[in-house]
């Protein structure tokens, strides 16, 4: 039987929610909350409005921290938890 889940009671929901809604969200320009460089990106919600990360930021604390989610078992300062998704927050690929 399928047990629906919901973002109250699912951590691993709530972070697909959250990636899949922002994916939705409109590709700007940020500032790098590490450096203060501009950069393309979306917004990502465990970050103040307006700012994000560059690629060479985001590339320095994933060879510290790691890139991986929290249900890959990474740390809470991995990529992830501070700026989202590769690709969908921040160092995307457009058209």
């Amino acid at each position: 039987m399928d047990n629906p889940t919901t973002p109250e009671t699912d951590t691993e929901g709530r972070i697909m929610d959250t990636v899949e809604t922002s994916k939705q969200g409109p590709v700007r320009w940020l500032t790098c909350a590490c450096c203060g460089e501009e950069t393309r990106g979306r917004q990502w919600p465990n970050r103040d409005t307006g700012y994000g990360v560059c690629v060479a930021c985001a590339d320095r604390h994933a060879a510290k921290y790691g890139e991986g989610t929290p249900a890959d078992g990474q740390c809470a300062d991995s990529v992830y938890s501070l700026y989202g998704v590769r690709g969908v927050h921040f160092d995307i690929k457009e058209a």
